[in-house]
């Protein structure tokens, strides 16, 4: 899916804002701002999509570590 840059700069500074006020947030209010940020990404249209490629990742494909670096350690 094509987006237009206008809508990945809205997309990108509604992800800044609800990302803020999460970081500004106390202990009385970190849940219900992490909801929304969690909310936001599910259901905007640029970050929905990111949101479900990371969701249908599998838990054995995800990696930390790239495989070509896993022998250095």
């Amino acid at each position: 899916m094509q987006y237009r840059a206008g809508e990945i700069r809205r997309s990108l500074q509604r992800f800044s804002d609800f990302a803020n006020d999460l970081l500004a947030s106390d202990y009385n209010t970190f849940e219900d701002r992490l909801n929304l940020l969690i909310s936001f990404c599910e259901s905007d249209a640029v970050f929905g999509n990111i949101h479900k490629q990371l969701m249908d990742v599998g838990v054995g494909e995800f990696r930390l570590i790239p495989a070509h670096l896993e022998e250095l350690e």
